[in-house]
């Protein structure tokens, strides 16, 4: 049997993920830029491009959420990935602006602070990657089949119960159409009779 040399189609998932990718802070820019160096368009409709092309986005560290690369380096074992103390980051802190800044609440971790604990992220992974192929399949792994967003898993769980709720009502009479039945002396469907 002859393979096709068709390029393998995005999968739904890969799209999903792409969409979530790209509505995150500073994702549409990247997918452009990424889209722009391949000679592509980032308005090119995402189901007809090349799934390795759509996969390489999804595989770069950089473009992908923290919360999937923190996840990613607890579940490999690479050891806490760690913000700098304010006292190791004084030349830093004057450069970026200062990692915390102050509200009503108190103190809150600035946008660099945020930006900083990114960027150790990306770097972990990408050293912890780039050792060897097993380590890339893993990454590749997990990052195309094992992840699931905590939100979505979230919302697949809010929909699942509404789909059990509406399921427990189907079936059911109701209050007019039960008043119904009884009233023409036929029983209630699901009510066992009390004679005979």
């Amino acid at each position: 049997e002859a393979k096709s040399d068709e390029p393998k189609t995005v999968s739904y998932r890969q799209m999903t993920m792409l969409q979530q990718l790209r509505r995150s802070k500073g994702g549409e820019a990247r997918w452009t830029a990424f889209c722009k160096a391949a000679g592509r368009s980032s308005a090119d409709i995402v189901s007809t491009l090349p799934a390795a092309f759509v996969e390489d986005f999804l595989l770069d560290p950089n473009n992908q959420d923290i919360q999937l690369l923190k996840t990613f380096v607890e579940s490999q074992k690479l050891g806490p990935v760690k913000v700098p103390q304010r006292s190791e980051m004084d030349d830093l802190e004057e450069e970026l602006g200062g990692f915390m800044s102050s509200s009503r609440y108190g103190l809150v971790k600035s946008e660099d602070w945020h930006q900083e604990e990114k960027r150790l992220h990306v770097e972990c992974v990408q050293e912890h990657i780039s050792k060897d192929s097993e380590n890339m399949a893993r990454w590749t792994r997990f990052c195309l089949q094992d992840w699931v967003d905590p939100d979505d898993e979230e919302s697949q769980a809010v929909r699942d119960e509404m789909g059990m709720r509406s399921e427990l009502g189907q079936g059911r009479k109701t209050a007019l159409e039960a008043w119904y039945h009884v009233e023409s002396g036929k029983p209630v469907p699901g009510q066992k009779r009390k004679y005979g």
